[in-house]
């Protein structure tokens, strides 16, 4: 089998619309950067689909292009493990599909990496066409991590990003089901720079990122990067107790010291709902971390693979 520069790793999921827009530019900037390359596309979805078959057709005719079928959605962050998971190259780039991930930034990445770099990433300046209320809420998720955990993941940065052989060995060791990939990549540290960039406004497709996904990802993240929630228990705890004494010492007060009526249990009433709701949230804050003791003791494999399709070997 030949020596492969680069693998690009890129995850799918129902893009049938931009799918061939992209792979054109792909190859433009892949042949302009003079270097031996192969493609690897991840398609998250069951392989029957319509992103499957378009795919299907771009690798009968490219023998550079390895196609991934998963057999069911299994989320964006193992789309990329497995791409990682089966890259032959000296650096592995990774982007998505959507071209908001500019293509032609790749040359930029292989330059760095040619420096010396083993970890070139990417930072989000602006993203044209994306709301305020993604745009103020990545911000603020980056900004908490970087205050509440012991990682230096960048702010803003993206998925998009250069990886060196030796970092992707090493990264390939990390199995966790729970998986937020661009904490991981800072958890390794290694010689690393950032690459700002712009990305690019959706010409066709939609995202595929739905709320409910965003907060599961921002939520992973925080988890498995950080006790701080676990530790706003015990201090949270500690200031509801302190709150109670003072009221019950209060209470004292007025029994003891003076002839006034205690006042009626309107406050009482208060403190209790309030106090239970404090421990609900608690408690489910526990149960998550509790969860994902439980997912990763399982024990089973990231994700399942359906077919494969290969020319290179």
């Amino acid at each position: 089998m030949k020596k492969i520069d680069i693998s690009v790793v890129v995850p799918v999921y129902r893009e049938e619309e931009i799918i061939n827009d992209f792979y054109n530019e792909l190859i433009r900037v892949m042949e302009k950067s003079g270097t031996v390359f192969e493609i690897i596309f991840v398609n998250d979805d069951f392989s029957n689909s319509e992103t499957m078959k378009k795919l299907e057709a771009i690798h009968n005719k490219d023998n550079r292009v390895v196609l991934i079928g998963f057999t069911r959605n299994y989320g964006h962050q193992m789309a990329l493990t497995a791409g990682i998971d089966y890259a032959r190259g000296d650096a592995v780039v990774m982007l998505d599909a959507d071209l908001q991930h500019p293509p032609e930034l790749i040359l930029t990445l292989i330059d760095n990496w040619k420096k010396g770099y083993d970890i070139v990433y990417t930072i989000r300046e602006d993203v044209l066409g994306e709301t305020l209320f993604k745009k103020l809420s990545a911000k603020m998720f980056y900004f908490l991590m970087s205050k509440i955990s012991d990682i230096d993941m960048g702010i803003n940065c993206a998925d998009f990003r250069l990886m060196s052989r030796k970092t992707i060995d090493e990264f390939k060791k990390l199995r966790e089901k729970s998986r937020f990939i661009r904490g991981l990549v800072g958890w390794m540290g290694y010689r690393k720079i950032g690459v700002p960039y712009i990305g690019q406004q959706r010409n066709k497709g939609t995202s595929k990122y739905s709320l409910k996904k965003i907060l599961s990802f921002a939520l992973n993240g925080l988890l498995s990067f950080s006790d701080f929630p676990i530790r706003i228990i015990s201090v949270t705890g500690l200031i509801i107790s302190s709150t109670s004494f003072l009221y019950l010492i209060r209470v004292a007060y007025y029994f003891l010291f003076t002839e006034e009526e205690i006042p009626n249990l309107l406050p009482i009433t208060t403190i209790i709902l309030f106090l239970c709701g404090i421990q609900m949230l608690m408690l489910g804050i526990i149960g998550e971390y509790i969860a994902k003791i439980y997912t990763e003791t399982k024990n089973r494999p990231l994700y399942l693979i359906d077919k494969i399709y290969d020319k290179i070997n």
